[in-house]
């Protein structure tokens, strides 16, 4: 049986510890500025600290508690904002009959931005049941792993093969990509869209755990700790001027949508940002870094962790296949899988499929296991790297020279590249291949504005 949230609390998995002094948030001025308090007057939120924020939402507190004590509630139905995506789903799920997701009536609404209560009511689903995926998942997953990729790994020579989203989506995509970014210094400069992804994850950081301050303030406080870093403060001393100022005013906007776009976040649902995730099976190593990581893993093996990556870009392809590798790196890292992962973007309020489901867990398995067996190849020169010329070809550093992408933009760039493709290209790695790639610009800096894998 699911446990039932106490009254006035909200939790991305349901406890039964919390009373109902227990206010929705703990830092509501960091993400709302005012609410309503008569028809057109608005009254500017106190923003002096937590105990005004719990004043303040003490009428969502008391719509819940009623509506807790109500037998006629419903459960939230999820997934409004989600784009469709194919995916069956494998696990099972209890229910408890006594009802569940506490639904915030009209005076409690009128506490979140529409975007915001898109967010809340249908993707996080909070209350809902959760799945209980089969107990021997993640052993089952690693076994895979580890049988399917022995062959390959036995010929890699260094002493791990650290794979993230990025390494894995260039394997996929274009060997000879990933061959070419394997050529090329891992110590380049930080490209501004990574510098503003630094700056904007700071920023979210601080105010969850500073709550009170304007965008601004968090801004600022965030490029005073970010020019700790050796990478960052060597961009930010060698820009211009006006480079300096884009970087402040890209990461002021983005800071901003999210506030108003994601709900604030409630200390129960142990909120973790760019919670760093990394399972080693023999020398390989998968790593993961989500920026926005709620709920723990529950003894019973119930799913009842959130794993969200936000983008200030549309959806792309590729996201449904990040967030389900996050969830994946997930299951093997705790023994259990989440129950949902998604990538979001701030543009649209849309968010990838995110149900965590068993058979999405064994098609990302299966192409980490496609993946890690083209790394080894490649970077080891078993064999030539496949060609396959695309957008993606706008940042990778051997456009110049790739035959591959010469003739498809010779085609005129036709949305089906694959007349244009080489089989296998001859391949010479001059540096040997980075021991680690991960996202997180300490590791690997990305190089292109709209798909840096690190950039909000």
């Amino acid at each position: 049986m699911e446990t039932s949230t106490a009254p006035g609390a909200v939790c991305v998995e349901p406890v039964s510890s919390h009373t109902s002094s227990v206010a929705w948030v703990s830092q509501p001025a960091a993400s709302v500025s005012h609410h309503a308090t008569e028809p057109g007057r608005q009254q500017a939120l106190p923003l002096s600290g937590v105990s005004e924020g719990l004043t303040y939402l003490q009428p969502w507190v008391e719509t819940l508690s009623s509506w807790h004590a109500s037998p006629n509630r419903a459960p939230l139905q999820g997934n409004g904002g989600a784009l469709n995506r194919t995916g069956t789903q494998s696990v099972q799920t209890t229910r408890d009959t006594s009802g569940l997701a506490p639904h915030p009536g009209s005076s409690g609404r009128a506490l979140l931005t529409p975007a915001q209560r898109v967010v809340f009511e249908d993707l996080l689903d909070i209350g809902s049941p959760r799945p209980t995926a089969p107990q021997a998942l993640a052993t089952d997953l690693r076994a895979y792993i580890t049988e399917h990729t022995a062959a390959a790994l036995s010929k890699w020579t260094e002493r791990n093969l650290w794979v993230g989203k990025s390494l894995l989506n260039t394997a996929l995509r274009c060997e000879g990509q990933l061959a070419a970014d394997a050529a090329q210094p891992r110590n380049r400069p930080l490209p501004l869209a990574t510098a503003v992804g630094v700056v904007v994850h700071r920023a979210v950081q601080l105010s969850h755990t500073h709550p009170g301050r304007t965008p601004e303030q968090y801004i600022q406080a965030s490029l005073q700790g970010s020019r700790t870093e050796e990478a960052f403060e060597a961009f930010w001393t060698s820009a211009l001027e006006h480079l300096q100022s884009d970087l402040i005013v890209q990461s002021t906007s983005r800071l901003v949508s999210f506030l108003d776009s994601v709900p604030p976040l409630q200390a129960a649902w142990a909120p973790r940002f760019e919670e760093p995730l990394s399972v080693k099976i023999g020398p390989l190593v998968l790593a993961a870094r989500p920026d926005l990581v709620l709920g723990r893993p529950r003894p019973d093996g119930r799913q009842t962790m959130f794993l969200c990556d936000v983008k200030s870009t549309d959806l792309r392809d590729y996201h449904f296949d990040e967030a389900m590798f996050y969830a994946l790196v997930a299951t093997l890292r705790y023994g259990c899988a989440p129950y949902r992962s998604c990538v979001l973007s701030l543009t649209t309020v849309e968010w990838t499929e995110a149900d965590v489901t068993v058979d999405r867990l064994w098609d990302a398995a299966k192409r980490v296991v496609d993946g890690v067996n083209r790394i080894v190849e490649v970077l080891t020169e078993t064999r030539g790297a496949s060609l396959l010329p695309g957008h993606h070809c706008t940042w990778c550093p051997a456009k110049a020279t790739c035959p591959a992408q010469e003739a498809w933009q010779m085609a005129g760039q036709p949305s089906d590249p694959t007349p244009y493709a080489i089989a296998a290209a001859p391949v010479t790695i001059i540096s040997p291949p980075p021991k680690q790639l991960v996202s997180a610009p300490a590791s690997h800096g990305g190089n292109e504005a709209t798909d840096d894998p690190y950039a909000l």
